[in-house]
């Protein structure tokens, strides 16, 4: 019997063993892969596709590459992983990956800066907000456009005021072209604008009751208005049609594209280029789909509210068959005719 004990100790160490030494090779050859795909020159979708094919198991091992290299491609393969696999990506992990790259945030190499504050804006939190808000100081532009579009992922109403009070402070005392060439100054204003968006929107969803559904559009129509003016007066065309070409999201393109819309008659008659007619062009079908959205939802909103007024039970008489209305003053048929004359 101990004999028998004892073969079976053996038998399930060597399994662990085995096990153990399986799973060194599987994480060396993983390893091997990420390092492959950080080399590349560029990051494009047959890359990335390798990178998801590994699984969430890449997560943990970019981790621990990235503290042994200074490599900015491992930062971008974060977020990929993890809007990939979330649900599979521990906490703890994700806790780990925040920290080191927090880390990058200080490095003198611009670039460095750069795919931090980026990478934060994929696999922050909301309490990394403040972290990123203070990146919108650096001395680098390309820097605090990077930080403009991370807090318009990880940001609420609150930081987009607080994006708006760190522009006025920056903007105050400059003159107009000196703004317009900033292209950080636009970027945060389409965050405010982005994020003001997201929050109506989701009320917008949430929302039943039609009058405060459209109340609730009108007042995103404002805010719109608002900002887009602000945006006119402190961007140029130049940057407008950057952000439009590679937006950070579906919201600054349409948002964009209205903008466009507004300055861009001028603007194709300075192109002599056909390819940039035609991409001038789609910008302009862009902000009239998106125009054609909000008037639709405010039509649709409409309706709703009016099938609502018209499907609201009416007062119904008295179960009893009896009506409680005062009929002492009403004329009964026949009293208007004279008398019959006798």
């Amino acid at each position: 019997m101990k004999l028998c004990y004892m073969l079976l100790g053996g038998c399930v160490m060597l399994l662990i063993s085995i096990s153990y030494a399986q799973e060194k090779e599987n994480n060396s050859s993983i390893k091997r892969k990420i390092e492959e795909l950080a080399k590349c020159e560029e990051f494009k979708k047959l890359e990335k596709d390798e990178l998801i094919k590994i699984g969430p198991q890449a997560f943990p091992v970019i981790i621990e590459l990235m503290e042994e290299s200074q490599n900015i491609r491992l930062m971008g393969m974060l977020g990929i992983v993890l809007n990939e696999y979330k649900e599979k990506i521990t906490e703890n992990d994700r806790s780990k990956a925040i920290l080191t790259v927090l880390i990058r945030l200080k490095s003198e190499n611009a670039y460095i800066r750069l795919s931090a504050v980026s990478a934060l804006g994929d696999i922050g939190r909301r309490e990394n907000i403040q972290d990123v808000l203070l990146s919108y100081n650096d001395k680098d532009e390309s820097v605090r456009v990077s930080v403009a579009e991370a807090l318009n992922k990880l940001g609420d109403d609150k930081t987009a005021q607080e994006i708006e009070k760190i522009l006025d402070k920056r903007n105050w005392g400059l003159k107009n072209d000196d703004i317009k060439k900033d292209y950080s100054v636009g970027s945060g204003y389409l965050a405010i604008l982005t994020i003001k968006y997201r929050t109506i929107k989701a009320k917008i969803d949430k929302e039943q009751d039609g009058k405060i559904r459209e109340s609730l559009i009108k007042e995103w129509l404002m805010i719109e208005n608002k900002y887009e003016q602000i945006l006119l007066e402190n961007t140029s065309t130049h940057w407008l049609t950057g952000e439009f070409t590679t937006p950070s999201n579906e919201v600054a393109k349409r948002i964009t594209a209205r903008l466009l819309r507004k300055v861009l008659p001028d603007e194709i008659k300075l192109e002599a280029d056909q390819k940039n007619k035609e991409i001038m062009e789609d910008m302009l079908k862009e902000a009239r789909e998106y125009n054609d959205d909000i008037v639709s939802l405010l039509k649709e909103t409409k309706k709703e509210q009016d099938k609502r007024e018209h499907d609201k039970p009416k007062d119904s008489p008295d179960k009893s068959g009896k009506d409680d209305t005062d009929h002492s003053g009403d004329k009964s048929p026949g009293q208007d005719k004279p008398p019959d004359k006798k």
